[in-house]
Parts: structure tokens; C-alpha cells; sequence
């Protein structure tokens, strides 16, 4: 080792930049592979929230036409063996849209708040472990249940209170979620998520059938009260509009994958107009999704490293020109190709080795600076990075494996260098 240092140091810019080069490869690989172990770890995660249960949406039929999903379709669904329960949900922005402070709001991912049924809440979301409280019960108006990454970046306790859509709520419990923002950051009881959030539209519906009743003179009939009645029509409009737009979770008695892939086929049969979505699909999907950051995330890494490799190659080729003769001495003493060889391919690999090192620093180093700056800005939840033992053992690895390989065709070339013909030659 000493003497691989000791030639190293013969040159020390053309080696500090090597292992320069090397490291900001193997920093573009720690953040892009921090970035999908996170997403690893979120895939696995995301599979508890959507195992155990059946999702049923509205669709649009072959003629444009979206009906909404009807009372009958809702009991036929209930009639199914095997249904132990049908509830409406609701997945709104738990902030709202300020689009004044924040125009790309739409475009930018937010926490997420659902809305239960109370009473079902915790059978429904199983799969978010309850830590620390409890679940929503029968009469719960105003009470929360929130992830706890929400609640460390909030300052949130149970006993405390979470504004949600600009109303407070108390916290009655936490749950343990992945930091998606397709999963909710917090669940309340369905009614009053519901009637805060068509609260705006039915205010408007019935301004809307006021002002038109005045126009046509309704008020003026005989023992006729608009207000009452416009009232109630406003509000049948927009839970009509509404219902278009309401997702459905329908629970197996038998939760697992086979009760669950049962369920979700004899709902096909039972309402073929809505579409029906199986654990099974979103995970494809997510799959999907995920297949394309890797390949994306391979090409990155595969160009930053290359230019690593390049300057380990040049570095060694270089070194084999200045030490022509000091090989053509080993090699005319009885040193076999072979050991000259190991010896210039393992000062190569020493020079990646190092560069890894420095590069899983300088990433780890980055991600902890860039972080709390990129959740602040995204409003996400605790994590975006997970710098793990195997990424860093394999980053390391890596490093080291890439010197070698690009110092090889150099140390190959040293290895044949004639001693007679090198010595007379220098």
C-alpha cells in the first residue's frame, strides 16, 4: 500500500484530479441512487396503503356520457358475497390552492387530506399503522388523524390542533405513511370534509337559483316560498355534480391478495359501467413509473462515471510512460507481466477507491444540505433521499471496480513492455 501511495504522489494534480473526476461521478450516483432507494422504500411502503381493499371510480362510457355512480350500483356492489363494507372517500388538498402566493400550486406536490367515514377509518386504512392516539369513532366531527411526518414538520402532538382547509381540526391520533403525495397526510371524518369542501359550490348554486327566480317572478306567486325549496334543488345539483367526481373503497371480508383479486373481478361482472382498481394495478403502475426513473437515473450515472474512467485511463497511460524504465528494471530482475500488471491495475484501482470515498462524502454531504431546502420548497413530507448501507457499500465497490477496469488496458500495455528494448531505448 505505502509504495502504491508513493507512486500516486509523484504526480499530485494529475492525481487530485483524477480522483476528482471519479468522485463527482460516484456524487451523481450517491444522489440519483439515494433518490431511488427512497422511492424503494415508498413503493414497498405504499403497498400496505393499498392492499385489502377494492377502489371503485365513475368513468365515462363510449358515447362521452359520465353518470356518476348510482345508488343501485352501490347495493349491488354491497350484495356481492364477500363485501364487508362500501364507503365514500375523498382526496382533496389539505392546504387548498393559494394560487396568488403560489401560481404553480396545481403543479407542485401538496399534502393530501381524506376524508372516512368516521367509524370505519381504521379498518379501512389498515394499512397505515396506528402510533401513537387512535383512530376516528362514531361521532367525530372535527378530529384528525394525521402521519407523523406531517406532524414533525408541523410541530403536531395529539391533544393539539391541525388546520385543515382553512378549518382547525384536533388531532386525535398519528399514523406511520410514506411521503407520497398520492397518500394522505392526514384522514377526517368523510361529512364534514365533504360539506366543507361543496360548501363553495352550493353557496353559488343557490345565489345562481335566487337570482333566476327573482328573474322569473316566482316570488311573486301565492303561498309560495322559493328560498326553502331553491335551497334544496341547489343542493341535489351539486351532490349530483359531485357524485361524478366520488371514489368508493370497497372492503373484502378476505383481505388478502387472492380475496382481494376476487372481489374486484366479480365487481367487474356486477357494475361493468364503473372501473374498478385492484391493488394489483396501482402497484403496476407505480412499478411502471418507477422502472422509468431507474433507466433514466442508469444513463445519468453511466455518463458521469465515464468521465471518471476516462481520466483513470489517462492517468495510468501517463504513469506507464513515465516509468518505462523503472518497469523494464522489475521486469529484467524477475518480475513476471503478471505482478507488473496487479501492481499499475491495482494503483488504478486505488484511485477509484479513493474517489468513491470522497464522492459518497461530498453526496451525503449534499444531501443533507439540499434536503430541508427542497422539502421546504415542495411541501412534501420528511424524506426525499435514503442513503442506505448497500448504496454506499456498492457506491464504494463501484468506484474501486471502475478504476481497475479503466487501468487495466494500461497496466496490460506496461506488462509487455520489452526490458531489453525499454532500457535501451532510456
Amino acid at each position: 500500500m505505502t509504495g502504491l501511495l508513493r507512486h500516486l504522489e509523484r504526480q499530485p494534480l494529475r492525481t487530485g484530479l483524477t480522483v476528482a473526476g471519479v468522485a463527482l461521478g460516484m456524487l451523481t450516483l450517491v444522489a440519483l441512487g439515494a433518490l431511488g432507494e427512497h422511492f424503494r422504500a415508498v413503493l414497498v411502503e405504499a403497498r400496505g396503503y393499498t392492499a385489502g381493499s377494492v377502489r371503485l371510480f365513475t368513468k365515462t362510457n363510449a358515447e362521452g356520457v359520465n353518470s356518476g355512480i348510482s345508488p343501485e350500483q352501490l347495493e349491488r356492489v354491497r350484495a356481492l358475497p364477500g363485501v364487508r363494507h362500501v364507503t365514500p372517500t375523498l382526496l382533496i388538498l389539505l392546504d387548498g390552492f393559494d394560487l396568488e402566493a403560489d401560481p404553480l400550486s396545481f403543479a407542485t406536490p401538496k399534502p393530501m387530506v381524506e376524508g372516512l367515514e368516521a367509524p370505519l377509518a381504521g379498518e379501512v386504512r389498515a394499512g397505515l399503522p396506528l402510533v401513537e392516539g387512535r383512530w376516528l369513532e362514531a361521532g367525530d366531527e372535527r378530529a384528525a388523524v394525521v402521519a407523523r411526518w406531517l406532524a414533525r414538520r408541523r410541530g403536531l402532538a395529539v391533544g393539539g390542533e391541525v388546520t385543515i382547509r382553512h378549518r382547525p381540526y384536533r388531532v386525535v391520533g398519528l399514523y406511520e405513511a410514506p411521503d407520497l403525495p398520492m397518500l394522505p397526510a392526514a384522514v377526517v371524518p368523510y361529512a364534514a370534509l365533504d360539506a366543507d369542501f361543496t360548501r363553495p359550490q352550493r353557496e353559488r348554486a343557490r345565489a345562481d337559483l335566487a337570482r333566476l327566480a327573482r328573474e322569473v317572478g316566482l316570488g311573486a306567486r301565492p303561498g309560495f316560498a322559493p328560498g326553502p325549496v331553491l335551497d334544496r334543488v341547489a343542493d341535489r345539483l351539486v351532490e349530483a355534480q359531485e357524485a361524478l367526481f366520488r371514489v368508493y373503497e370497497v372492503v373484502p371480508a378476505d383481505r388478502s391478495a387472492a380475496g382481494t383479486r376476487a372481489l374486484a373481478a366479480a365487481m367487474r361482472e356486477a357494475v361493468p359501467d364503473l372501473a374498478v382498481i385492484d391493488p394489483e394495478r396501482i402497484d403496476a403502475q407505480v412499478g411502471q413509473a418507477m422502472g422509468m426513473f431507474l433507466v433514466v437515473s442508469l444513463v445519468v450515472t453511466a455518463l458521469s462515471t465515464v468521465v471518471g474512467g476516462l481520466l483513470v485511463v489517462n492517468t495510468m497511460a501517463m504513469a506507464v510512460l513515465e516509468r518505462r524504465r523503472e518497469i523494464a528494471v522489475k521486469a529484467a530482475v524477475g518480475a513476471v507481466p503478471l505482478q507488473v500488471a496487479l501492481e499499475l491495475t491495482a494503483e488504478a484501482a486505488l484511485l477509484g477507491l479513493v474517489g468513491a470515498v470522497l464522492g459518497v462524502a461530498l453526496g451525503a454531504a449534499a444531501i443533507a444540505l439540499a434536503e430541508p431546502l427542497l422539502l421546504e420548497r415542495t411541501g412534501g413530507g420528511f424524506r426525499l433521499f435514503l442513503l442506505t448501507p448497500r448504496l454506499v457499500l456498492g457506491t464504494v465497490a463501484y468506484g474501486a471496480l471502475l478504476g481497475a477496469v479503466a487501468g487495466f488496458v494500461p497496466a496490460l500495455r506496461a506488462a509487455r513492455v520489452d526490458p531489453a528494448v525499454a532500457l535501451r531505448e532510456l
